[in-house]
């Protein structure tokens, strides 16, 4: 696991309700992960992001084995960002939050119907 938080976690852990275990934003929120994903991987020059195409600009994947499997699905051919974030967005809410669990920013609890 990555030592420092990705974008995407912090971004998550803004959102989310601790009262009502519920991340505002919910239907928009693959938007917003994927953006900060790529984000993450351009400011680390893992992606280069030319007009409005994307694409890895480095041969050696990241470090943070959830940014490197994010980096595999971009690809080396330059795609449109939209693109970009409706294939890996989709899939970031549960590793994502799985990560927030791990390092102990939020905890599971059993909620109690009755």
């Amino acid at each position: 696991m990555a030592a420092t938080p990705t974008l995407a976690e912090d971004l998550l852990l803004l959102l989310f309700d601790p009262r009502s275990g519920t991340i505002a934003g919910e239907g928009t929120l693959f938007y917003t992960l994927g953006g900060a994903i790529l984000a993450e991987l351009a400011r680390s020059g893992k992606v280069t992001v030319e007009g409005r195409r994307v694409a890895t600009a480095d041969t050696t994947p990241p470090a943070d084995p959830f940014l490197a499997e994010q980096w595999e699905r971009i690809g080396a051919r330059p795609r449109s960002v939209q693109t970009v974030i409706a294939e890996v967005g989709p899939r970031l809410r549960a590793p994502v939050l799985d990560r927030l669990v791990e390092r102990g920013d939020i905890r599971l609890t059993a909620i109690s119907r009755g």
